[in-house]
């Protein structure tokens, strides 16, 4: 029994070391087809003249994949799918593709015979310069500048002459700070803008606001308080408001909110101090640089008599093209 169960150990080794000889030639077959496969353009690529369809996501502030490659004289096809939490595009040069797409939301369209190496990204302000850029490499085609990451070549910007008067309508920010209002809960409504404001003498720029001032309203309050906050969305971008001096769910009253829409944004007022609010849309940069920023202050339970109170925020400002956004880039 011993012998006849070691030849039968022994006859299963016997057969299945030809039979893991043939898989392991199977695969070498087939890796070899995957790697032989258009390699005169890439893995996968098609001939030159045939249309190239992309699967392309759409996020907040990227675009997967950053880079594709197309030859010289195809069409270029793209399947765009939102996988966000925000309205985005994807057009050629900013010109030529999908609709606005909302969370969620596919469409395919056509980008037309490339010919030479292309940019398309998302026509939403600050998302070309926050990163959402799609790079089309045209192989076979002469090598030309796509424009870069959306710096304006030939408006560089506003100029501000800090010598020069100011004009007869501007009004000064006035820094003093009124007296906290005497209730407990404090009912404010903020109105999400775009407008444009003279920001300098002679100058003026698209600034995004609350309430069309900037900074925006200074609120204040003592520890304890409760703030309840309505943010009405009165521009043509998608807004937020994020109070520094909350603890909130940032996926419910800190979410953007679209044109049209409005929200409630309530908190209780934990802890004294002087705060930032602002809005936290993506690129939060690029909606705090246009304006959209403000001061909160909580006072402590006891807080000694003075003759004067100021408040000062300070911030900075990137001139875009005269009456134009400021520029992220």
């Amino acid at each position: 029994m011993t012998d006849e169960r070691t030849e039968i150990r022994g006859g299963a080794w016997t057969l299945a070391m030809p039979f893991l000889a043939v898989l392991a030639t199977m695969a070498v077959a087939v890796l070899a087809v995957v790697v032989t496969v258009g390699s005169d353009d890439g893995p996968g690529a098609p001939p030159p003249g045939e249309p190239v369809v992309i699967d392309v996501e759409l996020g907040d502030l990227y675009v997967r994949p950053a880079t594709v490659e197309v030859p010289a004289g195809s069409e270029l096809v793209v399947r765009v799918t939102n996988a966000g939490a925000m309205p985005h595009d994807l057009k050629l040069d900013g010109t030529t593709g999908t609709a606005m797409l909302d969370p969620g939301e596919r469409e395919e369209v056509s980008l037309g015979v490339m010919t030479d190496t292309a940019q398309a990204w998302c026509t939403v302000p600050g998302h070309k310069e926050g990163g959402m850029v799609l790079d089309i490499d045209v192989t076979g085609a002469p090598a030309s500048d796509p424009g870069g990451g959306g710096a304006v070549a030939d408006d560089p910007g506003a100029a501000i002459d800090f010598s020069a008067a100011s004009g007869p309508d501007f009004v000064p920010f006035d820094p003093e700070l009124a007296p906290a209002p005497g209730g407990t809960e404090h009912e404010i409504t903020f109105h999400a803008t775009e407008t444009v404001l003279e920001v300098a003498p002679g100058v003026t720029q698209e600034m995004w606001t609350f309430n069309d001032q900037v900074p925006g309203p200074v609120l204040r309050g003592k520890v304890g308080d409760l703030f309840t906050i309505t943010l009405v969305n009165d521009g043509k971008l998608g807004h937020s408001i994020d109070f520094h001096a909350s603890r909130v769910a940032w996926n419910d009253e800190m979410r953007t909110i679209e044109p049209g829409e409005s929200l409630v944004y309530q908190f209780k007022a934990d802890y004294a101090g002087v705060w930032m609010y602002h809005c936290g849309t993506p690129p939060a940069l690029h909606h705090i640089g246009n304006g959209m920023f403000g001061a909160i202050i909580i006072d402590p339970p006891v807080l000694g008599p003075v003759d004067h109170e100021y408040v000062l925020v300070q911030s900075e400002l990137y001139t875009g093209p005269e009456g134009q956004a400021g520029d992220l880039g």
